[in-house]
């Protein structure tokens, strides 16, 4: 069985055993399969979340979900979606095609292809455009990231294939990220299942050299709010992408829970538990980075 396989494997395991503990909050109006691209691709399709009731346009918050850029479509986070939008946000989730199928610079086109289709459409789902934020956990908190980098940076959308969307982020949170895609290619153990995210010949490919999150000083880009905890696998790479830019001269803020008092917390903890009072508490620290950019 390969890498891919093996980890595909666990993530679903693990959610099974996850799923059948949780129950979706009530008043919550959802709309699923929404086709963002006219190809029947059952990847090209996001799923809305808004309050039941709710009066007039609501901020919209983007979810680009994680999965090790393998896994999930656009419901795998519906727990926490439904958190937010009980609190007065129309959540766009997106779905995008995970490897084998692509690789990761695959994903990340879909996801411009599902920005443009909500910067034309998301008024019809209730959606405030004048406040639109982003947010994406670990490996999609790695696509969120260079989609940021890549709407500021014309030469790495270029590089990319020429991505572009008329959507803009009033700021964005990056949970759990995986910010260093192409560091992690340079683990000995584990460029066995990384090099396949990337793609075949990866070692000579650009998009090895495209893959980790690298914004020059001085792009206009959105805030940027990072989060993570002490158990977080991934706190190294979060810690590092936060002190880069800020060094930079970014307008950005780090939250992050220390073991000592948050021992049981892991890996994106905030959106598989978003009833735990820590979840609870980092989920509205998200809200409150939004609210502070508000039109």
């Amino acid at each position: 069985m390969g890498a891919i396989k093996i980890m595909y494997n666990m993530m679903l395991s693990q959610d099974i055993k996850r799923f059948a503990v949780i129950k979706e909050a009530e008043g919550v109006a959802v709309s699923r399969n929404v086709p963002y691209l006219d190809d029947g691709h059952p990847m090209h399709t996001l799923t809305v979340y808004r309050q039941e009731g709710a009066m007039g346009p609501q901020p919209v918050i983007v979810e680009i979900h994680g999965g090790s850029w393998i896994y999930g479509d656009s419901e795998l986070n519906r727990f926490s979606n439904h958190w937010f939008a009980l609190r007065g946000y129309t959540v766009f989730a997106l779905g995008y095609r995970v490897c084998p199928e692509v690789n990761y610079a695959g994903g990340l086109e879909d996801i411009f292809a599902a920005f443009q289709w909500i910067y034309e459409h998301g008024a019809e789902y209730g959606g405030d455009m004048n406040n639109v934020y982003l947010c994406g956990d670990s490996s999609g908190g790695h696509l969120a990231s260079l989609a940021v980098e890549c709407m500021a940076d014309p030469d790495k959308a270029e590089a990319f294939g020429g991505l572009r969307t008329d959507l803009k982020f009033n700021a964005v949170n990056f949970t759990c990220g995986a910010f260093y895609l192409g560091d992690m290619c340079d683990i000995p153990f584990a460029r066995a299942y990384f090099g396949k995210i990337i793609g075949k010949g990866w070692k000579k490919s650009k998009y090895y050299r495209l893959a980790n999150f690298d914004l020059k000083p001085g792009l206009t880009v959105p805030p940027m709010m990072f989060s993570s905890c002490y158990n977080d696998f991934l706190r190294k790479y979060v810690l590092q992408a936060y002190e880069k830019v800020k060094a930079d001269g970014y307008t950005c803020k780090l939250v992050y829970r220390d073991a000592k008092e948050d021992n049981e917390l892991e890996h994106v903890y905030n959106v598989h538990w978003p009833d735990w009072r820590e979840s609870q508490e980092t989920n509205q620290a998200i809200l409150d980075w939004y609210g502070q950019y508000r039109k």
